[in-house]
């Protein structure tokens, strides 16, 4: 029988395998480390606000859940809770006016579906909610920041998660309008990221959504309408023409949200209360123009200052 001659392997092709391998020990051990820290800031952001589970229904809680005549019937009223104003179905004297806000609403009447009349459930979908909130984030920043180190990423998510200028919001089941628009804003954000880095038309879809999504959590969300783009155009490498194609339909987006509100407010009595609410909007108690100029101006300032220094919260 013939000896088989043993090949023998070059220093080249050893010291590419060797750099190969090391390179793969090298991202699995990131990918760990990024997995790690996602958990970290998730249940962190849980913990936090868990001890709000056992809290009870406050202030506005009633209005939008118990004394609401949509909610109070489940999911059986989410196709009027879709084609009314936010307070339509309060059974308080609360002057309604022109706030769209339908998922709220129809997150509380499917939670009162399975759980009526139990804050314990509604308080921990809204901590829930944040906690997600706070591990996209996390995600979002990784991708932005992906040639920087990893501990940037997770200290921005920890510090958002952290800050006391979120107390209220959690701990408020109302203010789920607030943490839902946010969250569908940041998704729509993470598919326009995989749809500019991929070219996925399913990404972009997506984002598309959950941008409208974001609108019908509340108004806020239309700050996206810029934010999204900035955001690609600053920290990615898209062509120009694609970051406008996305704009423009996030605008169309925004032109069709826009549509439904005057149909949906369309009912509404053209009285002081849907116009002047102080209710709805406290800078309507402003005596003059300016005093309601000045005013809004110093509110701003004020939560920049509350998100340096957050002492003294109101």
């Amino acid at each position: 029988m013939k000896k088989k001659k043993s090949v023998r392997k070059l220093p080249q092709e050893i010291k590419t395998k060797g750099t190969r391998t090391e390179s793969s020990l090298k991202t699995n051990a990131f990918s760990r480390l990024k997995i790690f820290s996602a958990i970290i800031i998730t249940v962190f952001a849980f913990i936090l606000y868990a001890g709000s589970i056992q809290h009870d229904f406050t202030l506005d809680d009633g209005a939008a859940i118990q004394d609401n005549s949509l909610t109070t019937k489940g999911v059986s009223e989410i196709h009027t809770i879709l084609k009314t104003d936010y307070w339509y179905g309060s059974g308080r004297n609360i002057s309604r006016g022109p706030i769209y806000r339908p998922t709220s609403i129809a997150m509380f009447a499917i939670i009162w579906e399975f759980a009526p009349n139990n804050p314990k459930a509604f308080h921990f979908v809204n901590v829930f909610l944040y906690a997600c909130t706070c591990l996209l984030l996390f995600l979002i920043l990784c991708k932005l920041f992906k040639n920087q180190n990893l501990l940037l990423a997770f200290s921005c998510a920890l510090l958002y998660a952290a800050h006391p200028v979120h107390t209220e919001v959690v701990n408020s089941i109302k203010s789920m309008d607030e943490i839902l628009c946010f969250l569908f804003g940041l998704s729509a954000l993470w598919f326009m990221l995989k749809y500019i880095s991929a070219r996925s038309k399913l990404s972009f879809i997506l984002g598309s959504i959950c941008y409208f999504l974001s609108l019908i959590s509340k108004e806020t969300g239309v700050t996206f309408l810029l934010v999204i783009p900035m955001t690609i155009f600053f920290f990615t490498d898209s062509p120009l023409k694609r970051t406008l194609i996305m704009l423009l339909a996030l605008a169309v987006v925004t032109g069709t949200w826009l549509v439904i509100r005057m149909m949906v407010f369309s009912d509404l009595p053209p009285n002081t209360g849907t116009t002047a609410s102080v209710l709805n909007n406290t800078l309507n108690a402003a005596p003059d123009k300016i005093s309601r100029f000045a005013t809004a101006f110093y509110i701003l300032l004020r939560y920049i200052v509350l998100l340096i220094y957050p002492y003294r919260l109101s």
